[in-house]
């Protein structure tokens, strides 16, 4: 849905100026004269796309994002919601303190809390869905901390992958170095002397001569050609079809395909299980849990559970139409719905999958230095080899 910029004024007569999702720009003026805001001008805003495609947030560290959710999963019981955001804006610095005072008024004039976290483009849709479940559904002292509680252990797990990034990073940065020169100085000089000496090139070198070759004649090319497809790319993630294609294709990969789908489901059941204990009905429920997902494929599988349920069918059997969604988790579900107390039994299903994506994501930071090692190392092989071999050929002729 596009973004606007808007200038405005409120009803203390001061000017304010912010973005707002919506239609289009006549739907974006009515939203905010539904407000008692007066509307001065209104322009679409392009900015935004690129950065939404792949930052985290917009001016704001990780940190305040993750501490603002705690802050509100403890202070919810004892106090209204603006009154805490004001209080944390009187303590809050730069960015954080317009943030804050931006969500505030926001609240102030009549707008839930997701809505007000939307507009400032620095969470996690994740984090805004579930905040939205929440307000539907009056769960809200119940969502927070679990919504706190998964942004801490989203954080930690980040850094500690962060951590184990360093090393392979510096190798990858070393390693590009040295392709740069061995292809630039190295490999013409061998190629030459080997050329009058009329040695026959084995396969290896011949490999490297070839690669050489290509990157000489064609470096200039290689930053259009990366700019090009970052902006394709780019256009085609702004729609909703490639993004829900590419989304499922991701399922697919080995490994990573088995993280998404036990990281997706580990928060879509939980919040379902919240949401079934304050007696919503499930296929009520279904609805509102699939915004919580950040996987559109699995998103979809759930709002079609959502229409099976409300024709009479199991959430089990209506699950059970899907090769992503975990074969273990469909027996807690089907015990749950025979009992009586599948709530239970989908927060059982939930801390099940949390506990996979833990364990997945402890074996993918484990993985990651011996797996650059093992490339790099593969590399540096190689070109031994490639220039080994033909010195070793000449020697022997000798």
């Amino acid at each position: 849905m596009p973004i606007f910029r808007y200038t405005a004024r409120n009803g203390d007569g001061r000017l304010s100026k912010g973005r707002i999702e919506a239609e289009s720009p006549a739907a974006a003026a009515s939203m905010l004269i539904g407000h008692d805001i007066l509307v001065i001008d209104i322009t679409k805003d392009y900015g935004h796309l690129w950065l939404n495609t792949f930052s985290f947030s917009r001016g704001v560290s990780r940190d305040f994002v993750v501490m603002f959710c705690r802050s509100l999963a403890v202070m919810n019981d004892v106090r209204p919601m603006n009154e805490i955001i004001a209080g944390m804006a009187q303590v809050a610095e730069g960015k954080e303190k317009k943030i804050l005072s931006a969500m505030r008024d926001r609240i102030n004039l009549g707008d839930g809390l997701a809505a007000a976290m939307k507009e400032q483009k620095c969470f996690p849709d994740a984090a805004i869905n579930m905040i939205a479940v929440g307000e539907a559904g009056g769960t809200m002292p119940s969502i927070l901390p679990v919504l706190a509680n998964y942004l801490e252990k989203d954080w930690q797990e980040t850094e500690e992958l962060k951590s184990a990034l360093i090393y392979p990073l510096f190798l990858t940065v070393a390693l590009s170095a040295a392709v740069v020169v061995i292809f630039s100085f190295v490999m013409p000089s061998f190629l030459n002397m080997f050329a009058v000496m009329n040695v026959e090139l084995p396969l290896p070198t011949r490999l490297f001569a070839t690669v050489g070759n290509f990157i000489v004649a064609y470096k200039s090319l290689f930053l259009p050609v990366l700019l090009l497809a970052l902006a394709l790319f780019n256009l085609f993630w702004q729609q909703e079809s490639f993004r829900y294609k590419f989304d499922k294709v991701l399922l697919r990969v080995p490994f990573v395909g088995s993280l998404i789908i036990d990281d997706n489901w580990a928060i879509m059941l939980k919040t379902l299980s919240i949401l079934l204990k304050g007696d919503m009905r499930v296929d009520k429920a279904l609805l509102l849990v699939k915004d919580t997902g950040r996987n559109r494929c699995l998103k979809k599988i759930v709002e079609q559970a959502a229409t099976d349920v409300s024709h009479g069918i199991s959430p089990d059997e209506s699950f059970g139409k899907s090769k992503f969604f975990p074969r273990a988790v469909l027996q807690l579900l089907a015990a749950g719905q025979n009992s009586g107390h599948i709530d239970i039994m989908a927060a059982k299903a939930a801390e099940y999958c949390r506990l996979k994506a833990e364990n997945r994501k402890r074996r993918l930071s484990a993985l990651v230095q011996p797996m650059a090692v093992l490339i790099i190392g593969g590399f540096v092989f190689f070109t031994v080899l490639a220039v080994i071999l033909p010195l070793w050929s000449v020697m022997t002729n000798i």
